[in-house]
């Protein structure tokens, strides 16, 4: 279903296009947008990838092949997405977690070597994460300057105070079911 939402932003990006160079030139101009399209431009690099390489980038879940540590990782009550692949963000993760060492091991020392070594440093990463409540593991990512975040589920998602203030999910009336939050 991303796709639906997808092409109906290109759509709007396209239409307020269309009427900028409408107001700009007196002429109009079609707009056209496709499903398909939509989520082929979200693709990044896997059609140029095969085209020059011929590679075939495969499904790989929440990892990106060759590029690590970021991926979503256990923690002792839920999971977390760390994103410590650039060699000094990796530093200041190898410190959080107490082994400044590893920003030092020749396996770990450069993206290309932590890329090699993806299984055996994500394993790394979500043993010390697993020692690690989420949200102590959110503070010590803070503390040192290491992209995460949360996997959110949908009760996260309803108790998040910055949906709350943004009033991002709201509560309408339904004629069968009651209230619904969307």
């Amino acid at each position: 279903s991303i796709g639906d939402s997808l092409a109906a932003t290109f759509a709007c990006i396209g239409a307020l296009t269309a009427l900028h160079h409408r107001h700009v030139t007196g002429r109009g101009q079609v707009i056209d947008s496709a499903i398909y399209e939509a989520v082929l431009n979200m693709m990044e690099s896997l059609v140029t990838e095969y085209d020059k390489a011929g590679f075939i980038r495969e499904r790989t879940g929440a990892i990106l092949p060759n590029v690590a540590p970021s991926n979503v990782y256990r923690t002792r009550d839920g999971m977390v997405l760390i994103a410590a692949n650039q060699d000094t963000v990796f530093t200041r993760l190898a410190a959080a977690m107490g082994q400044p060492a590893l920003a030092q091991d020749p396996r770990y020392a450069t993206h290309g070597a932590r890329g090699a070594h993806q299984q055996e440093l994500d394993a790394l990463v979500e043993q010390w994460t697993q020692s690690l409540t989420t949200h102590n593991a959110l503070a010590l990512m803070d503390e040192h300057g290491v992209p995460a975040g949360l996997i959110y589920r949908a009760p996260e998602m309803l108790e998040d105070p910055h949906f709350k203030a943004r009033e991002a999910i709201v509560t309408v009336p339904h004629p069968d079911f009651g209230e619904l939050r969307m």
